[in-house]
């Protein structure tokens, strides 16, 4: 083994077994996922931070719901530009976002409605200033872009809140048509993260 998968959720609810570091706003909570980093770096082997943010009620602290989306990216920003300068040289390759395909943008979650297909729009909206933000801090990690139902083998056959269908061929084009977005845009991801 060569590699570490370590999480960092901002929180991750009802409950599990993953580091969440902000379940109460300003309480950083990195103990658990210092341990991972320092562990890996001292045995040689390449860290990989999950996820810098994921859009998903239940991976976004309660607390943060409370604002509008404009002061609660603010917050986002912060998270980002703290994790990748207090890690940088540390963390080698971060899933910048998780799971974006199957979700609304943060600005939509009221209306959220799974599985939830975004306009590629909305997805470049919010996922390039991650990216942005990230690259500011540290330039030398790699950032990926991660999904999961893109398998040939995944048996998906559902319709979004608009009555499309949602299945893995849809999902692979939507992935392919984000990337060259997001590279059209100035911030193209490193990397593509396939769960399958």
């Amino acid at each position: 083994l060569n590699s570490l998968n370590t999480t960092v959720y901002w929180t991750e609810r009802p409950r599990n077994d993953s580091t969440k570091t902000e379940d109460f706003q300003g309480d950083l909570q990195l103990d658990d996922f210092n341990e991972s980093v320092d562990w890996a770096n001292s045995n040689g082997i390449t860290v990989k931070g999950h996820p810098l943010f994921w859009s998903i009620p239940k991976a976004i602290p309660d607390w943060i719901q409370k604002y509008p989306w404009v002061t609660s990216e603010k917050f986002l920003e912060i998270r980002i530009r703290n994790l990748c300068a207090r890690y940088k040289g540390k963390v080698q390759i971060w899933d910048a976002i998780n799971e974006m395909l199957w979700e609304a943008a943060p600005k939509n979650l009221a209306t959220r409605n799974w599985p939830h297909t975004e306009s590629m729009e909305n997805l470049v909206e919010y996922i390039a200033p991650v990216l942005k933000w990230a690259r500011e801090e540290d330039p030398d990690a790699l950032y990926c872009i991660n999904d999961y139902g893109l398998g040939y083998s995944a048996r998906y056959d559902m319709v979004d809140q608009n009555g499309n269908p949602v299945n893995a061929a849809v999902q692979r084009k939507r992935l392919i048509e984000l990337t060259e977005r997001l590279g059209d845009a100035g911030y193209p991801p490193n990397l593509i993260g396939d769960q399958s």
